[in-house]
């Protein structure tokens, strides 16, 4: 198989987790990025190297789950993708670097670090406008993967008072949204997870 045809199927095989994360493929496709940068030079933006560092997180996060030591594999990605600072590598000739950030929502550093990637999906879309449907079907996952940052930042995270209420405030309104999104698609798995987050997140 040649370099390109190998980059272009691993990346397709990464699109395809969506927001349901199987260790045993994660850990597949690991190796099989890091057999491909054995032989190969990565991408100008390192969306190789990104991703394997984001599968480490999200291995190590279905695992533990705790964000802290997860996020310790995010930052390189964090870092290279310039979270927070500005939109550029989620314009639309950029897809799969957005699907590297959506992915990574639910284990950033904090609940603020998620809402700005999300904020910023927002912006892009704006400025680039995409297909309805495959803009639909992003924003709900991203609201999915903020909806269980937000989780876990009430449950097992120290808050002041002010913040915690911004945290309910914005998992009600994700939620909500994304819960919209979820009918409009026809995905009612992805509703489900979103009630599941729902009633943990209460019951937090």
């Amino acid at each position: 198989m040649d370099m390109d045809l190998q980059m272009k199927t691993l990346r397709r095989s990464f699109l395809k987790l969506g927001s349901n994360y199987d260790v045993e493929y994660m850990e597949n496709l690991q190796k099989g990025f890091e057999e491909y940068l054995e032989s190969y030079e990565d991408t100008s933006d390192k969306k190789m190297e990104n991703t394997v560092h984001l599968l480490k997180a999200l291995i190590n996060y279905i695992k533990t789950d705790h964000i802290p030591s997860s996020y310790e594999f995010l930052s390189p990605v964090a870092h290279n993708l310039e979270f927070c600072k500005n939109v550029g590598y989620l314009k639309l000739k950029a897809n799969y670097n957005k699907s590297l950030s959506i992915a990574s929502i639910s284990i950033c550093k904090d609940y603020k670090q998620a809402f700005c990637i999300v904020e910023n999906l927002h912006k892009i879309f704006e400025s680039y406008p995409i297909d309805g449907e495959l803009q639909d079907k992003t924003l709900a996952t991203a609201y999915i993967n903020f909806a269980d940052r937000l989780l876990y930042a009430k449950a097992f995270e120290e808050h002041s008072e002010e913040e915690l209420t911004e945290i309910t405030k914005l998992f009600n309104r994700f939620a909500d949204k994304g819960k919209a999104l979820c009918e409009k698609l026809d995905k009612l798995n992805w509703f489900a997870i979103l009630l599941v987050k729902e009633s943990l997140f209460k019951d937090s």
